[in-house]
């Protein structure tokens, strides 16, 4: 993936992050935990996905959650996706 496209990425998981759960235009590091930090339930993880899945044209499943603990986690996810299918 190229920078510019990682970049943008990046920008739009925060950017459905903080619609998802509410937290406006609050600055999202990536160490912030989604169910300690952000206060994020297993519901609002759900529609995270659900949410990442329809921008990026993903099929990630709920599964993968598990593994995804920080806002740089799913970051991380949605990077990997991109570059398997191709975006780069």
């Amino acid at each position: 993936m190229t920078d510019k496209l990682v970049h943008a990425s990046d920008t739009d998981v925060s950017r459905i992050i903080q619609a998802q759960l509410g937290l406006g235009t609050r600055a999202l590091t990536d160490e912030l935990r989604l169910v300690e930090d952000l206060s994020a339930d297993s519901l609002d993880a759900l529609d995270l996905l659900l949410a990442v899945n329809e921008r990026f044209d993903l099929n990630l499943p709920a599964t993968v959650l598990t593994d995804i603990h920080t806002v740089g986690d799913l970051k991380a996810q949605v990077r990997v996706s991109l570059a398997e299918q191709g975006h780069s």
